[in-house]
């Protein structure tokens, strides 16, 4: 089976000009600063493919719980990421044998490669599975039509259109597009919403550990935040962009440097935009992140439909660009892992990895196998994510430290470009962390293993239903297996926090919040509540817009929204 071309111009895209076939021969590095700008662009593809659905929900989230306290943090993970990042793409365009990356990996140890191949296969099923249910998700909310399988299905074929046939400078172009919804997008609302310009600078300086809130301490919170930007499987993929860029040799290092050095900027600002509306509307009330959709229901709440429909566009963007960055990257990386399990010796530098079977089927898994999960009635599978996520921790210490030898030998990456004392400062800090991380992980999913199939409420849903129980007046019923069913809080005022362990309860079935004097806002902590099918919001000043997107929500629950006790 030939599954792939070893002449990388028969394998060209239809509209694909010869600069982007991977040929170093067949482009040259800019001379003009009109050039430089002309031909930058696989740091934007790289970048808008590392930024999804979890860096949103995570930047978000550490704006609400810790305000701009832990923002430096965020600055000492994107220079982390800037070093790692570059070794890779200094070793890919510098050392003297002209091979990938991947090829140096595998002359260490011939394990790389099928160990490669299988995550890719892995990863690709499982990231795919958050970016599309969160593209329909993001769909579906938007319009208020369709389901959410509907919508992921129509944008998850759009972007198998794109990957197979991935012409680079059409992707760039597309790319391009997409950043300037971003960023009008997230900027946008920033700017709508405010920002404390003293905060954030105390933030960048303080190097302070705030008290914990939320289910996560600050330090691990900052760890994980440092250490995953490490090894991250995705980081393997830039050097493919690369390739496709038509950038081989060392002639392109400068060009390389600044365009990722723009990537890394426009990746902080839109980062730094994120948290800014987690620290500005959440922070100083207690509220809480969860979910995808919790930041843009608040924000429909503060500045209008125009403003969560904004938001909604930029989660759009930065899913769909993940989506097909995803499936072209892991594509592109499970090919030449193939490849090389075949043969060890086989000279693989001028082979154009798009062509072959491989490729199309493994970029075909990325974006189809997930829909599995967007069909009604489909289970949760955070608990399958968790054990498949061990995988990728564990690899966090071989990427990690096989690019570190690689980058500290003469013979494997020239004299000229081996690492310097600070690289090797931070290589070998991101290796310690991501060796800490890969065993927390894997005793954290040993401990979830073992209660797969047990119906049995979590340590967390327990204490959070005898918080709740403690609640002056509260009426709470549990079922056998200890879940929470019944909550009825007899007008009592519920806060944050309250609203925050209400979320847990995943078994409720009914639950009145009459006079309870929760807002608009506070309805998102109920869009979870699958099993509820009774709600009582009697008395409570609450828009029909917001209590119809509960609805939407929660389609099998029926809503008492007035005195009467009648649905709306």
């Amino acid at each position: 089976m030939n599954l792939t071309s070893q002449n990388p111009k028969t394998d060209l895209a239809a509209g694909e000009s010869p600069e982007h076939t991977g040929d170093p021969s067949q482009a040259a590095p800019p001379n003009s600063f009109g050039e430089y700008l002309r031909s930058f662009g696989p740091g934007l593809v790289v970048v808008l493919t590392w930024l999804g659905a979890g860096d949103i929900v995570e930047m978000a989230t550490a704006g609400a719980d810790h305000g701009y306290s832990l923002m430096w943090v965020l600055f000492a993970a994107v220079g982390m990421r800037w070093v790692m990042v570059s070794v890779i793409a200094r070793y890919q365009l510098c050392n003297p044998r002209g091979e990938h990356l991947l090829d140096g990996l595998c002359r260490l140890n011939r394990a790389y490669a099928p160990l490669l191949l299988l995550a890719a296969i892995l990863f690709g099923h499982l990231y795919g599975s958050y970016m599309t249910r969160g593209i329909g998700e993001a769909f579906r909310n938007m319009t208020g039509v369709g389901t959410i399988w509907q919508w992921a299905l129509f944008w998850n074929s759009m972007a198998l259109v794109l990957v197979f046939r991935p012409a680079f400078q059409r992707l760039e172009t597309l790319f391009k597009f997409f950043l300037v919804l971003l960023s009008v997008a997230f900027l946008g609302t920033a700017a709508r919403v405010g920002f404390n310009p003293a905060g954030i600078a105390r933030g960048l300086v303080s190097f302070e550990m705030p008290e914990q809130r939320g289910q996560f301490g600050p330090l691990l919170v900052a760890a994980g935040m440092i250490g995953a930007v490490g090894g991250s499987l995705m980081n393997l993929v830039y050097p493919y962009f690369l390739v496709s860029k038509g950038w081989r040799g060392p002639q392109f290092r400068r060009v390389q440097t600044y365009d990722f050095l723009l990537a890394m900027a426009v990746m902080l600002i839109l980062d730094l935009a994120i948290w800014t509306l987690g620290a500005e509307t959440l922070n100083n009330n207690g509220g809480t992140i969860a979910t995808m959709d919790d930041l843009p229901w608040l924000l429909g709440t503060l500045l209008g439909r125009a403003g969560e429909l904004l938001f909604y566009a930029g989660i759009f963007a930065a899913v769909f660009t993940s989506l097909v960055g995803h499936a072209l990257g892991l594509g592109l990386l499970a090919n030449h892992a193939w490849l090389r399990c075949q043969s060890t010796s086989t000279d693989l530098r001028k082979t154009d990895f798009r062509g072959g079977s491989l490729y199309r089927a493994v970029a075909a898994w990325c974006l189809i196998s997930p829909l599995v999960w967007t069909l009604p009635g489909m289970p949760d599978f955070v608990a399958l994510t968790l054990v498949v996520n061990a995988m990728q921790v564990v690899l966090l210490p071989l990427i990690a430290g096989g690019l570190w030898v690689l980058s500290s030998r003469a013979r494997d990456i020239g004299d000229k470009h081996i690492n310097r004392w600070w690289e090797h400062v931070v290589l070998g800090s991101l290796l310690t962390l991501a060796i800490w991380g890969a065993w927390g992980a894997i005793t954290s999913t040993l401990t979830t293993v073992r209660t797969w199939g047990d119906d049995s409420p979590t340590p967390s849903q327990l204490a959070a239903g005898t918080a709740l129980s403690q609640v002056s007046s509260a009426a709470i019923e549990t079922s056998e297996e200890g879940h929470t069913i019944t909550a009825d809080f007899h007008g009592h005022p519920l806060s944050q926090q309250d609203l925050t362990r209400l979320r847990e309860l995943d078994h409720l079935e009914q639950l009145d919040l009459s006079g309870t004097r929760i807002t608009d806002a506070d309805l998102r902590y109920l869009q979870g509540l699958e099993h509820l099918r009774k709600l009582t919001l009697l008395d409570l000043a609450l828009s029909r817009p917001a209590i119809e997107r509960l609805q939407r929500s929660l389609p099998a629950c029926r809503i008492l929204t007035t005195t009467s006790g009648r649905e709306p």
